[in-house]
This record gives structure tokens, C-alpha cells and sequence, in this order.
């Protein structure tokens, strides 16, 4: 099986979801929001470690979100840039040195992605050079003017 990694960028400051804290460590049912997604990534066997970008002087909050957990696969966080381009170039560098055969780039704030959508794009690689998910919208889109919500556009 190809060693699969998982690049966690959590390097962002969430400030549009408001708190004290960026939204990666914002409490989600007694866990930071980022334990949730690593938990989630960490729980599939196709996962070989697990890096983090955190932001410049996040190390407590990555430190309190991850306490206790299993560090057997999940490796020391690196810190990113000012962009998401910078910070994922940084965990890219970050695991030349274990040379992964597969790197998957996940947002810190999607615990909710499935096992399914994760294999499927472990798939796809082993066919692809590279692969994302894109998933159909089954909700409405909203048609917004002056922060009102006019009428809702959906697929026809």
C-alpha cells in the first residue's frame, strides 16, 4: 500500500466565525474543531502520519487541542505562512524527508469529510498524478443583496 499522508492546514486566523480563538480550535462538542478532523483522517488505515501547519505562536493551542492523543502517526506541527499558499509549501517541505507516495491537503476546519470521499481520492491517485474531490450541491443557493436573502437558485 502507498504510504498516504495528510497535510492539515490550520495555519489560518478563522476571524469571520468570530471567538477567541481561530475557528480550528473553536470547541466542537468538547474537542477543537481541528482534533476533529485529524481524529477523522487518523481513524482510516490508509493513513500514514498526519502534519499539521499551525499558525506563528499557536504551539499552546495545537499543544491543548492535541493532549492525549495517540502522536504514534501524528507528527510535530510545522509553523505555515501569511497565505494558504505559503503554508501548505511549508508542510510540503515539511515531509520531503519521509517521502510520502501520496500527499493529501485537507482544510483544518472540515472534520466532517467522509471515508469515502478520502478513498476516493487515494484512488484516483493511483491512477492520476493528482485528484480533489468535487462533490454536486444539493441545497439551494441563496441570491443575497445588502445581506438579505432575496431568492434561492437551484439546479435546474
Amino acid at each position: 500500500m502507498t504510504a498516504t499522508a495528510f497535510l492539515i492546514v490550520a495555519a489560518g486566523r478563522g476571524v469571520r466565525i468570530g471567538g477567541d480563538v481561530p475557528k480550528q480550535y473553536a470547541d466542537l462538542g468538547g474537542k477543537a474543531l481541528l482534533r476533529h478532523t485529524i481524529e477523522c483522517v487518523l481513524a482510516l488505515r490508509e493513513t500514514s502520519s498526519v502534519l499539521t501547519v499551525i499558525g506563528n505562536g499557536d504551539d499552546e493551542l495545537y499543544d491543548a487541542a492535541m493532549e492525549g492523543m495517540d502522536r504514534d502517526r501524528l507528527l510535530d506541527p510545522v509553523v505555515g505562512g501569511e497565505t494558504r499558499a505559503q503554508s501548505v509549501r511549508a508542510g510540503l517541505e515539511a515531509l520531503v524527508p519521509i517521502a510520502p507516495g501520496n500527499v493529501l491537503i485537507h482544510d483544518a476546519a472540515r472534520p466532517f469529510v467522509t471515508p469515502r470521499i478520502i478513498r476516493g481520492v487515494i484512488t484516483a491517485l493511483d491512477r492520476h498524478d493528482g485528484a480533489f474531490p468535487a462533490l454536486p450541491v444539493v441545497d439551494a443557493l441563496w441570491f443575497v443583496k445588502d445581506g438579505i436573502a432575496l431568492e434561492a437558485r437551484t439546479r435546474n
